[in-house]
């Protein structure tokens, strides 16, 4: 709703309700120690977010918005119901005619209820979190259409590990129209999810008796420092060419470690944040109008990812780390709008292997063909995946469950737009 044109006002909502049937191996202490069954889960949730937005001028603006969400889940051996609460505010405006400052402030409330069951708890049953946020940015203009530096912080407080920083540094340069050069430095943190926090998760071993699983109370965030370098050109007016290069440094990583065992002993786990790593690799992006009517993109993507081997890593998730992402990606994407309103899109895409998993490499095939008779009607037929019948793409790794592939896919769609 827009009562004025200086106020936009916006109301939305969503519920869901959903059965899921899912086919998963449970262990058990005695013989055959571990079965596949079909499991039952369901699934219900809502939400509602309203959002008032102000606009003072054409570079200054103000925002409110505030957000209810509702989910529980009923499982096999647990259920879950949790309700957050989140009100957030942001306001931008210029400062000068060299600086355009970004500031805003947020809240979140969630309540958590986990009922007790044979084989998880937690530390108590009910828990309220809170997260309490703020953050500015002021985009600096040191030369006109040329030099720009941005600088940054969000600043939260949680309860799970109090105070987090997390300040951002990045720098545009552009020498002349064709070409911008960019770098920046950032920092990030994931805070632990209740489950690494306090749960408490019994479980069968295969050959008999039972292990445990724990949380870790005073476990840190985990961490990361990023370094990134970027460059974009368009030497001709059909062509543009992107490259990104980028460093990542991860401290305080999450592992499962052995622990003392409980009476009567029963061997344990528990969650710690102890690994260090880091990632390198870069991303290129061509684009190129070959004609009006016909263009081409072309991806590269290079992963590398490599954990600090620690004497405590016991069950090698430093390893998992390593093997659980693609190193090489490729994609080639054509688009053509052909003569009647018709539109063909063909993507070619290749994903390197996952060691940990299996997983091996594959290459996939879309098609989209769509007419549009008049601007209102669209009719499309999409093919996906068109090259195999089915491939995997990923595969559990502590969870011990049937392997699910994609299948090749085709169906028809209509848009109509009023």
């Amino acid at each position: 709703w827009e009562p004025a044109t200086q106020n936009h006002l916006t109301l939305q909502g969503d519920y869901y309700r959903t059965k899921l049937h899912e086919n998963t191996v449970v262990l058990s202490p005695a013989p055959p120690f571990s079965e596949s069954v079909n499991l039952t889960d369901h699934d219900e949730g809502g939400n509602v977010v309203a959002r008032w937005t102000h606009d003072f001028s054409d570079v200054s603006q103000l925002s409110v918005q505030a957000y209810y969400d509702h989910f529980s889940e009923q499982m096999a051996n647990a259920a879950e119901r949790h309700d957050t609460f989140d009100l957030d505010t942001q306001h931008r405006f210029p400062l000068g005619e060299r600086n355009d400052i970004v500031w805003g402030l947020g809240y979140r409330y969630t309540h958590f209820d986990f009922p007790q069951s044979s084989l998880i708890t937690f530390g108590s049953q009910t828990r309220n979190d809170q997260l309490f946020s703020a953050f500015v940015q002021d985009e600096i203009t040191l030369v006109r259409d040329r030099l720009r530096v941005t600088l940054g912080s969000k600043l939260e407080h949680n309860d799970f590990t109090g105070v987090e920083l997390q300040p951002s540094v990045r720098v545009a340069w552009t020498p002349c129209e064709r070409n911008t050069i960019w770098a920046a430095v950032s920092r990030a943190v994931r805070t632990p999810s209740r489950a690494e926090d306090d749960v408490r998760i019994l479980l069968p071993s295969p050959g008999g008796g039972y292990y445990g699983y724990f949380g870790d109370r005073s476990g840190q965030s985990e961490g990361l420092t990023a370094y990134e370098l970027g460059w974009r050109t368009q030497p001709f007016q059909r062509f543009a060419f992107d490259l990104t290069a980028f460093y990542n440094q991860y401290d305080h990583l999450r592992l499962v470690t052995l622990g003392p065992p409980v009476p009567p002993s029963f061997p344990t786990f528990y969650s710690a944040s102890i690994l260090r790593g880091e990632t390198y690799g870069a991303e290129a992006a061509a684009s190129v109008n070959a004609t009006d009517w016909w263009r081409l993109r072309v991806t590269y993507a290079f992963l590398r990812l490599v954990v600090d081997p620690d004497p405590r890593d016991f069950l090698g998730i430093g390893n998992f780390f390593e093997g659980d992402d693609p190193k090489h990606r490729v994609s080639l994407r054509s688009m053509m709008d052909l003569p009647g309103d018709v539109q063909f899109d063909v993507g070619v895409n290749f994903v390197d292997a996952l060691r940990t998993t299996g997983i091996s490499s594959y290459t996939t095939l879309d098609l989209r063909l769509a007419w549009r008779p008049t601007k209102n009607i669209e009719v499309s037929v999409v093919g996906q995946d068109l090259l195999d019948p089915q491939h995997a793409e990923f595969a559990p790794i502590f969870n011990p469950s049937p392997l699910a592939e994609v299948p090749r896919s085709v169906y028809a769609k209509l848009t109509l737009k009023f």
